[in-house]
């Protein structure tokens, strides 16, 4: 079977993945393999094969006939998880189009990061690289993978991911994705994502965030704005003393330009969501100007966080 895609193939040259004798599953083979695999989850190893690779079975006079389960497993041993990994790099990217509803907000496409756990085959390798879970009392029947992935929030497409141990933090996790963020990109986030570094990170890529914070977190105030969300200075929450938290307070009342990695300026989004006994929810947002980010607009953005919102503070 023939590698019709240069990527794949320049990728095994790359990692020295190339098989040394002519196999029934070329490294090239087990790439495309190991992508039917993923959007076919319910079929076992052979059936997906069968699909992938079966065609040549028709052929007049062909003896080819499909890989087992072992020939399959071998095959993914040799080619590894470099090669997979910079397979995705290349070809993980939004989908969305101009036109896609619900992709944009003035002109900003809307991402989401956030993580997930999946359940691995139950195995030795697998228990001891990733992990059973046991945070409820009770430990999980197979070993999880923990994965955190910056996704298009219309077409939830992946544009970054990362994968480690089911103990692993999605904070952690996600730090690393952040600079794979662009200009055009707004960033939502639910609260276990916020803190100091994390938002410099994101914001250092030149993307805009709207993310939901933690009930401790407490902004230092500066002014109302007239959709009844208000502009606030958060400063670094450990290594400053008092008294330079105070300078960086008062450079921001009076409109001059704070040290990024001691301060910075936030709007801060407060409303309650009725069906959740008037939960408050608090957003910050790098948008700093009511009128750039429609108002209109923002409030279904919300709605990916923390549900249907209502502004506390907007009549």
């Amino acid at each position: 079977m023939a590698d019709p895609s240069p990527g794949p193939g320049r990728d095994i040259a790359t990692y020295g993945c190339r098989e040394r004798r002519v196999r029934k599953l070329p490294a090239h083979v087990v790439v495309y393999l190991l992508i039917a695999l993923c959007l076919s989850p319910a079929d076992d190893y052979e059936e997906v094969a069968e699909k992938l690779t079966g065609m040549p079975a028709l052929m007049p006079g062909a003896r080819w006939e499909a890989p087992t389960r072992g020939a399959i497993t071998q095959a993914r041993r040799r080619l590894g998880t470099e090669v997979v990994k910079e397979v995705f790099r290349q070809v993980a990217g939004p989908a969305a189009t101009k036109s896609t509803p619900g992709a944009w907000l003035n002109r900003r496409r809307v991402m989401a990061v956030d993580g997930f756990v999946v359940d691995l085959p139950d195995t030795e390798a697998n228990v001891a690289e990733f992990g059973r879970d046991s945070a409820g009392g009770y430990e999980t029947a197979f070993p999880q993978a923990r994965v955190v992935a910056i996704s298009e929030c219309a077409s939830h497409a992946m544009v970054a991911a990362d994968v480690a141990g089911c103990w692993a933090g999605e904070q952690t996790l996600a730090f690393s994705l952040y600079e794979q963020l662009t200009e055009e990109m707004l960033l939502t986030a639910g609260r276990g994502f916020y803190s100091f570094p994390a938002w410099n990170q994101a914001r250092h890529s030149g993307a805009h965030l709207l993310w939901r914070v933690q009930a401790g977190l407490r902004p230092y105030w500066l002014r109302d704005l007239e959709d009844g969300s208000w502009l606030a200075v958060i400063t670094k929450p450990s290594g400053l003393r008092r008294s330079q938290k105070d300078r960086q307070r008062e450079a921001a009342r009076q409109g001059r330009d704070l040290d990024p990695e001691h301060a910075v300026i936030v709007r801060v989004v407060d409303y309650t969501v009725p069906d959740r006994k008037d939960e408050h929810i608090r957003l910050i947002t790098s948008i700093l100007d009511p009128g750039r980010g429609h108002r209109r607009r923002t409030w279904p953005v919300a709605t990916m966080i923390a549900g249907r919102p209502k502004p506390a503070s907007i009549s």
